[in-house]
């Protein structure tokens, strides 16, 4: 009886390996991150140069750059109140875009609008 209990525990450790190893190959295959690996994300300022909404298209110009961006539906806007259908009205502005790249394709996350600061008052001379 005590070896056909050690032969359940040997059996039920091998399938649970197995299982978890199927579980990151089907990730891999699919093109998934594994849970252990984050995806990388970097970031670009400076003024939104252009956006085309046929394409899903943002264009950047940085100190050092030009810069092109596919953004979608979930691209999180902040500093618009029109989210990612505001996009087109924000050319112009100063905004910093943090995204990934899959392949050849640099995806936005998020594109936060810097609002100017007005500039400070100045009292009034005599």
């Amino acid at each position: 009886m005590e070896s056909f209990f050690k032969r359940m525990i040997i059996g039920a450790a091998i399938g649970l390996t197995a299982f978890v190893a199927a579980q990151q190959a089907i990730a891999t295959t699919q093109g998934l991150p594994a849970r252990s690996q984050a995806p990388i994300s970097n970031t670009a300022r400076g003024e939104l140069t252009r956006v085309d909404t046929t394409d899903h298209l943002l264009f950047l110009k940085t100190a050092a750059e030009d810069m092109e961006f596919q953004y979608d539906d979930h691209t999180k806007v902040i500093g618009s109140e029109r989210g990612s259908a505001g996009l087109p009205k924000l050319t112009g502005s100063h905004v910093t875009i943090e995204y990934r790249t899959e392949g050849q394709i640099d995806l936005a996350i998020s594109v936060e609008v810097k609002t100017p600061q007005p500039p400070p008052s100045v009292p009034a001379t005599r």
